[in-house]
């Protein structure tokens, strides 16, 4: 149960899961595979960094960002300092808590974020291609979310993104979009 290859195979199945739209099933796989990770390695070791990571995309992936944004703070300060700054492994924590930061409407601390992570991918050999275009695709949709579209552009000149957005392309202005975002006590607006 506890075995690496089995919990590498609960992580794979979750993930599939995710994948296909079905975030209701990969989230308890997900649970039980980072409970059984810092078990059996410690809350430090890469496996359970990623399980972290893993668990807190899912969270925010069905929409329950008031429990994915702790995890992946936690996650990315742990990634960190153990991994270090310009790791994959601490870009991806990164670019998770951007996008979990953007569903809750914190767009301000996503684009500060997403910044920080442009400046970390530029020149480091270490980030794999796929992650590259996996985050500039992330940093150019905060931007526009923003509604900044030339930081938005520049981003996607400088990731080499397949399109270079325009006016067309930032989302549509909303009341929401233009006031700031105000939570009465209760949490509802």
């Amino acid at each position: 149960e506890d075995h690496p290859d089995t919990l590498q195979s609960m992580n794979h199945l979750a993930a599939a899961y995710q994948a296909s739209g079905d975030v209701a099933r990969a989230i308890p796989i997900y649970e039980a595979t980072l409970e059984a990770r810092r078990r059996k390695l410690g809350e430090d070791h890469p496996d359970t960094l990623a399980s972290m990571n893993n668990l807190a995309s899912a969270y925010d992936a069905s929409g329950d960002v008031a429990r994915a944004i702790p995890l992946c703070e936690a996650t990315l300060e742990a990634t960190r300092r153990k991994l270090g700054e310009d790791h994959p492994g601490t870009l991806a924590s990164m670019n998770n808590l951007a996008l979990a930061y953007k569903a809750s409407g914190d767009v301000a601390r996503a684009t500060s974020l997403v910044d920080e992570l442009v400046l970390a991918c530029r020149d480091n050999a270490k980030v794999p291609r796929h992650y590259r275009q996996t985050f500039g695709e992330n940093c150019v949709d905060i931007h526009l979310a923003a509604y900044n579209l030339p930081r938005a552009q520049e981003i996607a000149r400088e990731f080499k993104w397949w399109f270079v957005p325009t006016e067309a392309d930032l989302p549509e202005p909303s009341l929401d979009s233009l006031l700031p975002i105000v939570q009465p006590p209760g949490g509802e607006r």
